[in-house]
């Protein structure tokens, strides 16, 4: 899929906060299409079916996931602390990863993706922790699943109301916690 096509891309962004807001049984191609101004069919030129894009949506969403990983662990993001500034900024974005986790229950090939996607993003997490913080190849991967799983906690967390700062002290409690050898 081109991503580059401003159509495809703006029918991408859509469905994105079509499906983060209303899931994906809610959400129609014919919302989708309303939602931009545009005929279902015209929705339906560019995906074949609702299944073909929400694949490609997961396909789009995990692509900003990494983009914010990346960004918030090279050398000018601030490492973590970038990282979980990302995080907390998107979301629409933890709203539609919460849909595809549980769309990926019932369906195999979300699920397959979604692996994928944690594998690329626990290798970032685990070169970031080898070669920032010179840890051993085993600690660095296990530290990356352990950053991953509280990370997607905290996000969670900090969605809800009045919860945002006890968000922010747990995270801070988790780099003083990762930071001890």
């Amino acid at each position: 899929m081109n991503w580059s096509n401003p159509r495809v891309s703006a029918i991408l962004e859509t469905a994105a906060s079509c499906f983060s807001k209303g899931g994906f049984t809610a959400t129609t191609l014919a919302d989708i299409g309303r939602e931009l101004g545009l005929r279902k069919s015209i929705v339906h030129y560019y995906f074949a079916s609702k299944a073909a894009l929400v694949h490609e949506v997961q396909s789009f969403a995990y692509g900003r996931y990494l983009d914010a990983l990346r960004q918030g662990l090279s050398s000018g993001g601030d490492g973590l602390n970038g990282l979980w500034k990302n995080l907390k900024q998107g979301e629409a974005l933890r709203n539609l990863n919460i849909e595809l986790w549980s769309e990926g229950r019932r369906d195999p090939e979300l699920l397959a993706r979604q692996n994928v996607l944690q594998d690329e993003a626990r290798r970032l997490l685990a070169d970031y922790y080898q070669s920032e913080q010179k840890r051993s190849a085993a600690e660095a991967d296990s530290l990356a699943t352990l950053t991953l799983s509280v990370l997607d906690g905290l996000t969670v967390l900090a969605d809800r109301d009045g919860m945002a700062e006890r968000a922010d002290r747990a995270f801070e409690s988790f780099l003083a916690l990762v930071a001890k050898r």
